[in-house]
């Protein structure tokens, strides 16, 4: 499954565009998550104009198909134990807890954030780690736009 959703400063079409890769590279599912811009239901319905194979949802995206800035603004509350809060208020959850910007608890965030929550990296390698994750026994897969130069991870 890929998540398709939209946080406060991500450009408003990001989720269509999430959700036109997810299906260019043979996602059965893709979850349409509500955000500041898009209801559940009707970015579902703009979904289903981008894409030709998905089965859509619409509803909350789930903690285990977010990215680590996500996960990190939700952990804000009693989560000074996570290992992202390394460094007290200097961590990223520490940040995030006294209002941080995004690009700010983003940088605070470890090297490795992106890679513990999901595959990161080439094409191939992502395909290869989407493998090895089907084969455990998963089936849901976050597809992150990787950067501002790099459009809904097209690789482009």
């Amino acid at each position: 499954m890929a998540a398709a959703a939209r946080e406060d400063d991500s450009p408003a079409d990001e989720p269509l565009r999430v959700a036109a890769l997810a299906d260019r590279l043979g996602h059965r599912r893709v979850r349409a998550g509500g955000g500041p811009a898009w209801d559940a239901f009707v970015l579902a319905a703009a979904l289903g104009r981008v894409t030709d194979r998905p089965v859509l949802t619409a509803g909350p995206v789930r903690v285990s198909v977010r990215d680590p800035y996500t996960l990190v603004r939700g952990r804000r509350v009693g989560s000074r134990r996570h290992p992202w809060s390394a460094g007290g208020r200097g961590g990223a959850v520490g940040r995030a807890e006294t209002g941080a910007d995004r690009a700010e608890v983003v940088r605070a965030l470890p090297p490795a954030a992106a890679a513990t929550v999901g595959p990161v990296g080439p094409l191939g390698a992502v395909r290869s780690r989407i493998d090895a994750h089907a084969e455990a026994g998963l089936d849901e897969i976050a597809l992150v736009p990787a950067t501002a130069a790099d459009p809904a991870g097209s690789g482009r």
